[in-house]
């Protein structure tokens, strides 16, 4: 009953990611030749994007990257609520890394550094899984340095959208509504990065991916 459960459910999320990612007009205002030379060069790059924005986000990576030939790799919580998401990951034929910052963070590491010399591309929320929301946590940047390949940020932005009462402000786009679209010029991380510069680094690339999410976060 349980496995069932878990597919019903994943299977009506897909779906209606899908159907309502397909119906939004979607606007990059920002980046699109950059996420076109990503795709066309197959390159390892650690996608990073605030936790509220998966439901859209996710949609738009699939669609833009993994169906134009750049594999993705998707870092996920491992509870209950990420167990949705690994499967609809992988009902688009990506691959689910398990784990975060507070639990199987190593073996999460192990598997995405596996993936980034297969050939994918790392897909990360650095607020999540449980926040503080808009705090850019330093696993990504941690990943981006041992991979060698740049952080990219993406953002967007709803003209209307549903936002849950949870601790992120879970964000969904209305269907037919317009999102704006944001693909920020890769940082890259040197593999010498050393821990004092991680504080600065974090707030640099808090900031950019604060910049344009005011328009649909009033709630801020």
């Amino acid at each position: 009953m349980r496995e069932f459960k878990i597919y019903l459910i994943s299977f009506i999320v897909r779906k209606a990611m899908e159907c309502i990612g397909a119906s939004c007009r979607i606007s990059i205002v920002n980046g699109d030749d950059i996420l076109c030379k990503i795709v066309e060069e197959k390159k390892s790059v650690v996608f990073s994007f605030w936790h509220n924005r998966i439901f859209f986000l996710s949609f738009f990576l699939y669609r833009n990257c993994h169906k134009k030939g750049l594999p993705l790799s998707v870092l996920i919580s491992q509870s209950a609520d990420g167990e949705f998401i690994s499967r609809i990951v992988e009902s688009w034929k990506g691959r689910t890394v398990r784990g975060s910052s507070s639990k199987g963070g190593f073996g999460a590491i192990k598997g995405l550094l596996k993936s980034a010399k297969e050939g994918y591309a790392i897909v990360t929320t650095p607020d999540g899984p449980r926040g503080p929301k808009y705090k850019f946590k330093e696993g990504s940047i941690y990943l981006s340095s041992m991979i060698q390949g740049p952080i990219v940020l993406v953002n967007c932005t709803f003209e209307k959208a549903w936002v849950a009462k949870s601790w992120d402000r879970f964000m969904i786009p209305k269907p037919f509504s317009r999102v704006y679209v944001s693909i920020e010029k890769p940082v890259r991380i040197s593999r010498e990065i050393s821990p004092d510069e991680f504080p600065q680094l974090q707030k640099k690339l808090e900031n950019i991916l604060n910049k344009t999410r005011e328009f649909s976060d009033p709630q801020s």
